[in-house]
């Protein structure tokens, strides 16, 4: 990093220890986020997203559109941690807080280069205000800490520029620029807030200036529009829920500018979805809004021309760096609300150099009464000055002291899917999102009526969600509850007919209730408007193979394999295929390749043991079933399986009988049954 000539050793040695205690303070505020898990998206981001896993993956990450946003930078980063941690959550946190210490780091020698007041005071609370819990703790999110990393060092290093008019320093702002919009594309409105910083140093604009700033102009421009593009067609920001007038739209602008700031100077409540305001004009909140926010304007430029001008710079800068997230382009977390803790990462520095700044001066006033009321008491006497700066110092650490404790309680609810969405729904208890997301934690879990108690709730409040009905359906299939299944995917069908993952779940559907012909073309449908969905093709697969058509199967699970490696059930499907070809060792192979996919999946056991148990190797598929049971005990067929190798192999009656008995506990009791007759089992 360039340092200007005025640094002497003493001032880079105080600067260390700032820059060590900023440090020191961010990490124990989000001490508690290093212990939490993966959450909503970290899926996507990172635990299924194959290309982390291979070199090829890397190359895929920059040339292709295949992760779930382009952000080449933000998943390189994910690559490398990949290659060094796997899917140990851990390591993700640790990198996301130090990127957030070192972002406040620079904030505070950035502000001190400006000769702004209070710099370092203002970059220890960005370090620990707790609306950027959401930005630190939520792993998908490192988009945010990475991408302010290279803008804020393209923004010093154009001051560098500026103030010492090295090229040097304007062809690495340039470049570093680049970097922070392959990280996220909110930076590009860095070039404004350029213009802004040249205007505060120059206290005007030259030509020249907007000469040097054209390529940034350039490099945003791009790729703003490629953004916009990628969010319609590949994200998903499209349809009835993004259509707006610009009214609407305006109005949602003037409302998230007094959310944030209210947020900023009043940290409570934050929650990770809040309420989607409805737009109808009419309302008075909504019109307030716009009011407020027009006379605030109108305020803002009558101190522009004052002698009061340096306060809107910081408010300029709010505004500014706020504006993509604002409501005039479509991102598709609008369709849950259109406010989020994260949009305002980098913007919320403008409004925390003014309330600082604020508080300062109260602190100042208050020093001046505290010194009267000690001359009036004959107290020791202060020197003014060091009076002021107590004064200011004490209410910075307890400020701090506050904001840190709100911000490591705020980390806690990050810990796992479950403290999330409880924590949402407790604050938000219309957020249709988390009740959708809080039923599919209880689904995983195989506590399926608790799910649908969530998935009920959820469109009594949003009738009108596919993902509910689907979930729901699905739910309902792991009941055996096919009608009621039918009936929901037949529903998200209705709703949303351009959902691929809505024919697919009702193509399963129809697959267990024995309507093959239907199943089939639910899933072609599926395969039309997705070609790479993996999981389609396996279930097409399986289809086929249960109309004996093993060849199609074949290459319908081949296909999936291919488009997805890591899928353990797409091997078993290919297993049995080969079963029924008597390829027994192309089906060994599989199913091997499906237990080192899944070692805690006992349906891999299940069919191995299957195998292992037709081909007579008799104490491989002992052990398979045993670890079935171990994993699941409530899986009859296992308890079937090793009944009659009791009985049959090892004539163990007693054994044998046992293991029926479990197995007609679980409502499988034909063998124990027969065996009753026969008087083999008592």
């Amino acid at each position: 990093m360039i340092l200007p000539n005025i640094l002497t050793v003493d001032v880079l040695n105080l600067m260390k220890i700032r820059f060590f205690s900023i440090i020191l303070l961010t990490v124990a505020a989000y001490w508690m986020a290093t212990q939490a898990g993966f959450i909503w998206d970290d899926d996507d981001y990172i635990i299924d997203n194959l290309l982390l896993q291979t070199l090829d993956g890397l190359w895929r990450i920059w040339s292709t559109t295949e992760t779930p946003q382009y952000y080449p930078l933000v998943f390189t980063t994910f690559w490398i941690e990949y290659q060094l941690w796997e899917l140990q959550p851990q390591g993700y946190h640790i990198i996301n807080i130090l990127l957030h210490a070192l972002n406040a780091c620079l904030i505070g020698y950035i502000l001190q280069l400006l000769k702004v007041k209070g710099a370092w005071w203002i970059a220890a609370i960005f370090a620990v205000h707790p609306v950027h819990v959401e930005s630190v703790a939520w792993i998908t999110e490192r988009k945010n800490v990475l991408s302010g990393l290279f803008y804020l060092l393209a923004f010093l290093y154009y001051c560098h520029f500026n103030m010492q008019g090295k090229r040097r320093c304007y062809w690495i702002s340039l470049g570093l620029f680049v970097m922070a919009l392959l990280s996220k594309t909110v930076t590009s409105t860095l070039p404004v807030v350029l213009v802004l910083m040249l205007h505060y140093q120059n206290k005007r604009w030259r030509r020249l200036d907007l000469y040097h700033l054209a390529p940034f102009f350039l490099m945003a421009l791009g790729m703003g529009l490629l953004t916009i593009w990628l969010e319609k067609t590949h994200v998903g920001a499209s349809g009835a829920e993004f259509d707006f007038s610009w009214v609407q739209r305006l109005t949602v602008a003037c409302r998230a500018l007094l959310f944030y700031a209210q947020k900023l100077l009043i940290p409570y409540p934050l929650m990770f979805n809040y309420p989607r305001w409805e737009l109808d004009i009419g309302l008075w909140h909504n019109l307030s809004s716009l009011f407020t926010v027009v006379l605030l304007a109108g305020a803002f430029f009558g101190i522009w021309k004052s002698r009061y001008q340096p306060i809107t710079y910081p408010v300029a800068y709010y505004g500014i760096t706020l504006f993509p997230a604002l409501g005039f382009f479509n991102v598709f977390p609008f369709r849950y609300s259109f406010v989020a803790d994260h949009f305002q990462y980098l913007a919320s520095l403008g409004l925390l150099i003014l309330y600082v700044q604020t508080g300062i001066w109260f602190a100042n006033q208050a020093s001046f009464a505290l010194k009267k009321a000690a001359e009036a008491l004959s107290f020791v006497k202060m020197p003014e000055q060091q009076l002021k700066r107590f004064c200011a110092n004490g209410m910075m650490m307890i400020l701090l002291l506050i904001l840190g404790c709100l911000t490591w309680k705020q980390t806690l609810i990050y810990k796992n899917l479950e403290t999330l969405w409880e924590d949402t729904i407790a604050k938000n208890p219309h957020s249709w999102m988390a009740l959708i997301n809080l039923g599919a934690v209880y689904m995983e879990r195989n506590q399926n009526q608790t799910a649908i108690e969530y998935f009920n709730r959820a469109i009594e409040i949003n009738s009108s969600n596919s993902e509910a009905y689907i979930d729901r359906g699905l739910a309902y299939l792991n009941l055996r509850q096919y009608s009621n299944a039918l009936e929901d995917h037949s529903r998200a069908v209705e709703i949303d007919p351009k959902y691929h993952r809505a024919y697919m779940m009702r193509g399963l559907t129809y697959f267990h209730l024995q309507q093959y012909a239907k199943a089939l073309q639910d899933y072609n449908q599926t395969i039309v408007m997705d070609p790479a969905n993996a999981l389609a093709y396996n279930h097409r697969g399986a289809l086929y193979n249960r109309l004996k058509q093993y060849e199609l199967a074949l290459q319908n699970l081949n296909r999936s394999i291919q488009l997805d490696s890591h899928n353990s059930s797409a091997y078993i499907n290919r297993g049995i295929v080969y079963i029924h070809q008597q390829q027994y060792e192309h089906a060994m192979n599989d199913f091997n390749q499906a237990v080192q996919l899944a070692p805690d999946e006992p349906d891999v056991y299940q069919n191995r043991g299957s195998l292992f148990l037709l081909i007579r190797q008799y104490k491989q598929a002992m052990a398979d079933f045993d670890k079935v049971v171990a994993l699941n005990p409530a899986k009859s067929k296992a308890y079937l399986h090793r009944g009659s190798m009791y009985m049959m192999v090892w004539k163990n009656k007693e054994k044998a009988c046992l293991n029926w008995d479990k197995a007609c506990q679980l409502g499988e009791c034909r063998n124990y049954d027969l065996a009753k007759k026969t008087g083999d089992c008592p």
